[in-house]
């Protein structure tokens, strides 16, 4: 094994923590890190960033949409954003209410929207967590 094979312990207990979660459906790891090798373990922590970032950014202009039974396209668009980058990064809990909240933009239900946004909020903070125990 050469030194760029060499694996860093620091990696292996943070895909350890990030296995041994106790909800795997708030961020499963496994489809980007069969993308990139465990030796890039620093990229994965930038993307898991960029991902928190862009959901962050998402959710404050959704914060100002939502409830205002106002732009249904936008904010349908908002959450379409946060459903396939949430699935892209295995949060499936996040991404599953991100497409129920698109739905009810398509049906133009201001107040499942509402409430979907709400929870959305919520569970993208205990994602946000789950991205914390991986990347310290």
């Amino acid at each position: 094994m050469n030194a760029d094979e060499t694996e860093s312990p620091e990696l292996n207990s943070k895909v350890e923590a990030a296995e041994l979660s106790e909800n795997p459906a708030l961020l499963d790891l496994s489809e980007i890190k069969s993308i990139f090798s465990d030796k890039y373990a620093d990229a994965i922590a930038s993307l898991l960033a960029l991902f928190v970032q862009t959901v962050n950014e998402n959710e404050a202009e959704l914060e100002k949409i939502v409830g205002t039974g106002g732009d249904f396209e936008r904010t349908r668009q908002l959450s379409h954003s946060i459903n396939g980058s949430s699935a892209n990064y295995g949060a499936a809990k996040l991404k599953s209410i991100a497409a129920e909240l698109e739905e009810a933009c398509i049906e133009e239900n201001s107040g499942k929207a509402a409430e979907l946004f709400e929870e959305m909020k919520h569970q993208s903070q205990l994602t946000f967590e789950a991205v914390d125990e991986y990347v310290t």
